[in-house]
């Protein structure tokens, strides 16, 4: 297939322009990993952060709001 014939799809373009006009600092990836970035320099720099993140992600079995 030629690039001659390869059409593109109008909805495709006008996404592929709006990102081209979005400055960087706004642009919805930057903005995602400028979060991240924050999140984990607090969750590095904070003992009491940490320690709820932890218990977020390995929750104890002893927690008897967990029984049903």
């Amino acid at each position: 297939m030629s690039f001659e014939r390869w059409v593109l799809d109008p909805l495709m373009l006008a996404r592929l322009m709006a990102d081209l006009d979005t400055p960087m600092d706004e642009h919805e990836c930057m903005i995602d990993a400028v979060s991240h970035e924050r999140f984990m320099k607090e969750i590095e720099s904070d003992p009491r952060e940490r320690e709820e993140w932890d218990r977020f992600l390995f929750p104890s079995h002893n927690n008897e709001a967990d029984d049903f």
